[in-house]
């Protein structure tokens, strides 16, 4: 991540992210991605002393209409009940508006005061700053020109006095027809934000700007191709400038954004250090088919961690994630005899920019059958290959207590050792069992009781 960057005299402004998925649950954004977007939001807005942190974790919601359609009656009806009333609310859905490519977009209004934003674009470095911009007030640079981009042969060249909504005048290319005293609405100018060049909706995917339009005196327009609020795609170094800085100062201390102050200091330490992953060591085969405890030492500053765990050392192929206040989680719904990966990041509410650690590969441990066993949940004799001297570690979860008897044969029957008289108890059990120098070769671990028996294969080397 970036630099972060901390200002002397900041404004600490209450964000919810709402994480949309489809009614089952499937198809919502990553939460590192959110911390990746609220990360590279903070250094955007940070040299106007506005700094943003999460309110009370996320939100997730699986709800189709939210997801795919949720500037729809139905969709603003149910972003109501769900937003929160004391934060700027941000939804992560799969289409902002159906059937159209629109990456995000400010709902408007204090009854409809959310951003919605197309989870695909959830880590552009513009496309939330700049919804933000219009959350607190900004227009487009391309003021009046919103629904109609520039075309001479529909709106000539030059310009003609009035752009495509009937309403605002053209700016001139210097600007001198700009009028910061007129109130929008009441025949603006441009976007009414003097400093912002003259702007008809120009845009494009490569910060260039290639057109040769004339404002309504017929000189050259040349528009501010990194500016925040414009449709220009592709920068390195967006800007807002002063007069746009103004207005978002005055939107944020208006009466309108009451909701936004309150008492409350968010954790804003910044998280310098580290995790270090404590277990399951790098490529370790761990001892359960469908679970794992993973385990890492803490940080300064850090009051959660993101833990991701996956197939793919991309972390893209089916992630499982989940976000704890501790150190150590158990995680749960693996694949048996499946290579895993995972990683940690740590975070506060405010500091996210801290990077996850390298991933780390474990392996789960092959599901033994217990079919014969009806009232054992979980059985896990381990490890399967070992020396003359070893021990064999019983790992059992059973519905009821049992008395049974477990016996090491070779793989023509014979009895090579026997362990009498192991009880087990209602719930988790384990227990170790020490070989006495068994030769090299094939055996079968065999657990008998009165209702049933289960066989596991062993090899014992050399």
């Amino acid at each position: 991540m970036g630099d972060f960057v901390s200002p002397r005299e900041v404004t600490y402004v209450p964000l919810k992210f709402h994480i949309v998925a489809d009614a089952q649950g499937k198809g919502r954004i990553e939460e590192e991605k959110l911390l990746d977007a609220l990360c590279q939001l903070n250094e955007n807005y940070a040299d106007q002393g506005i700094q943003f942190y999460m309110k009370d974790g996320f939100n997730y919601i699986n709800n189709n209409t939210i997801n795919t359609k949720p500037g729809s009656t139905t969709g603003i009806n149910l972003i109501r009940d769900v937003r929160r009333l004391n934060a700027l609310n941000v939804f992560y859905t799969e289409q902002t508006v159906e059937d159209q490519p629109i990456a995000a977009y400010y709902q408007g209004g204090l009854t409809l005061d959310w951003i919605i934003v197309r989870k695909i674009y959830a880590q552009d470095e513009r496309v939330l700053t700049h919804e933000i911009g219009h959350y607190f007030s900004l227009p487009h640079t391309f003021h009046g020109w919103d629904n109609e981009p520039w075309d001479p042969a529909v709106h000539g060249n030059p310009v003609q006095k009035y752009a495509p909504d009937g309403r605002t005048i053209n700016e001139y290319a210097d600007g001198s027809n700009c009028n910061p005293d007129l109130e929008q609405g009441n025949n603006p100018v441009g976007d009414g934000i003097c400093d912002t060049p003259a702007d008809y909706n120009f845009g494009g995917n490569d910060c260039t700007y290639k057109l040769n339009a004339l404002d309504p005196d017929g000189k050259p327009v040349q528009p501010q191709v990194n500016n925040y609020m414009n449709y220009f795609f592709g920068c390195s170094n967006y800007i807002f400038t002063d007069g746009q800085k103004t207005e978002i100062q005055r939107s944020l201390l208006s009466k309108d954004r009451d909701y936004l102050r309150s008492n409350y200091q968010p954790n804003i330490t910044e998280i310098k250090d580290p995790v270090y992953l404590v277990s399951p060591a790098d490529q370790e085969q761990v001892n359960r088919d469908r679970q794992v405890m993973l385990k890492w030492q803490g940080v300064s500053g850090a009051d959660f961690y993101l833990v991701e765990v996956d197939r793919s050392p991309s972390f893209d192929y089916a992630p499982l994630s989940e976000i704890t206040n501790v150190d150590s989680i158990l995680i749960q719904d693996l694949e048996p005899e499946r290579n895993y990966f995972w990683r940690v990041r740590p975070f506060n509410e405010y500091f996210t920019c801290a990077d996850a650690t390298p991933a780390r590969r474990f392996k789960t441990a092959k599901t033994v059958s217990v079919q014969e066993l009806p009232f054992v949940q979980f059985l896990n004799i381990y490890p399967t290959v070992l020396k003359a001297n070893d021990v064999i570690h019983v790992e059992l979860d059973s519905e009821i207590g049992f008395d049974s008897e477990i016996n090491l044969m070779d793989v023509s029957g014979r009895m090579m050792q026997r362990w009498s008289g192991q009880y087990f108890t209602p719930g988790s059990n384990r227990k170790t069992l020490q070989l006495n120098s068994i030769p090299a070769g094939f055996y079968l671990i065999r657990l008998q009781t009165d209702q049933g028996t289960v066989v596991q294969k062993i090899i014992v080397g050399g």
